[in-house]
């Protein structure tokens, strides 16, 4: 049987973590779910910083699964 497709499957995400977008989320999307306001270059942590978190937890999933999404 061969592999079904899901829409999350593609993604129209514009990777780039300085700005806190990563390839399977972004800050926006961070903030949100912590039911907090928006990161920006002036908040605790930055948009950069929540970019660098995201990137380390995508590593981590890629490695685990042993596939690149």
């Amino acid at each position: 049987m061969g592999k079904v497709s899901s829409p999350s499957d593609y993604t129209s995400i514009n990777p780039n973590y300085t700005i806190g977008n990563g390839f399977y989320t972004t800050h926006t999307d961070v903030s949100n779910l912590l039911q907090i306001e928006s990161f920006t270059d002036y908040t605790t942590p930055t948009r950069a910083e929540v970019g660098k978190l995201i990137k380390r937890a995508e590593e981590k999933i890629d490695d685990s699964t042993k596939h690149s999404y």
